[in-house]
């Protein structure tokens, strides 16, 4: 029963970046993503952090809703500052190492960790590996990463 179901799936269209504007399902990859024009390793915002991010679902680049799926890159002792939102986030180190502040935790996270920031938590990451930098991705159960409302905790700032 499950071996049909699985089949079925792959039965179902897929759709790339051209397609209709809410499809069933929508496939993409780093490379596909990097060629929409200043997608790949954007600067988020130079003012805050050098944080370098790669969206890979976003309503307002793909045909998707209710999930963003992005990728971002830190350097080593670069930060994304201490922030919290009011939606839940997941990250998952994909390479190099990090430091991480989650509410008053501070952890050490590497390849292979997953990291659920539950909302309203404060969290901030940094780079940590002069060998390489540090590479993850993260997920919102939101459409468009633009209309998250980033709060830093040091300047009290709010990115919207």
């Amino acid at each position: 029963m499950i071996r049909v179901v699985i089949s079925a799936l792959f039965l179902l269209p897929t759709y790339s970046h051209a397609s209709a504007k809410i499809p069933q399902v929508c496939v993409t990859n780093l490379k596909e993503a990097s060629q929409i024009e200043g997608n790949y390793w954007t600067v988020w915002d130079p003012e805050v952090s050098p944080v370098r991010v790669t969206l890979l679902f976003d309503q307002g680049l793909t045909p998707t809703q209710d999930l963003i799926i992005g990728q971002a890159a830190l350097s080593y002792s670069e930060t994304l500052p201490l922030h919290r939102h009011q939606e839940t986030e997941t990250y998952r180190i994909i390479s190099g190492q990090g430091q991480m502040q989650l509410g008053e935790q501070e952890i050490l996270v590497g390849p292979g960790d997953y990291i659920y920031i539950p909302p309203n938590v404060p969290h901030q990451i940094s780079g940590a590996s002069r060998d390489e930098d540090l590479i993850f991705e993260f997920t919102f159960a939101a459409s468009k990463l633009s209309e998250i409302d980033y709060i830093f905790m040091g300047s009290q700032a709010v990115r919207d």
